[in-house]
């Protein structure tokens, strides 16, 4: 918590933490969460988002999910989602639901 606290400040320019589904989501499709805390009471809980075949390119948006030939994107919660896109990358993001 106290990494994604400091992240959350301007460094460099730069916000290092991101904060709701879209920002996440965008986060996902670029490979750059390195930890993903998850709040069980959270407001975006089970909110929908798209997901294709391949776990690192979840989408707000149905018409965003970027996969060539992926032509059925299939709506899925927002947390599993976001998990499956980090687990995807095992080794090198955790993922933690937090209280």
């Amino acid at each position: 918590m106290e990494r994604f606290r400091a992240g959350r400040m301007p460094s460099g320019g730069r916000v290092e933490a991101a904060e709701g589904v879209p920002a996440l989501v965008d986060a996902a499709r670029e490979h750059r969460i390195g930890s993903l805390l998850i709040r069980p009471d959270g407001p975006d809980l089970q909110r929908e988002v798209w997901v294709g075949t391949e776990p690192d390119q979840p989408a707000v948006r149905r018409t965003d999910v970027q996969y060539p030939g992926d032509s059925r994107p299939s709506p899925a919660r927002a947390d599993d989602a976001l998990i499956r896109s980090a687990h995807s990358r095992a080794g090198r993001t955790r993922a933690a639901r937090t209280a």
